[in-house]
């Protein structure tokens, strides 16, 4: 599947299936093709199964943040 890129539509949102131990949820995604990380919300991820407080601390020279 392939679609043409034009800025003049604004954000591209794509649909996107998360798996965990739990079960399965489908999630809206904005797509940002400068990113280099995802961010997906705590609670859609406990609510597939994921344990947040396995998560290891970020080393300092991360940029990101639990909360």
């Amino acid at each position: 599947m392939s679609y043409s890129f034009d800025a003049r539509h604004g954000l591209i949102i794509l649909l996107a299936e998360l798996f965990g131990t739990s079960g399965s949820i489908i999630v809206r995604l904005a797509l940002d093709t400068g990113a280099t990380r995802t961010t997906i919300n705590v609670g859609l991820l406990t609510t597939i199964g994921y344990d947040p407080s396995l998560v290891p601390e970020p080393h300092s020279n991360d940029r990101w943040q639990r909360g």
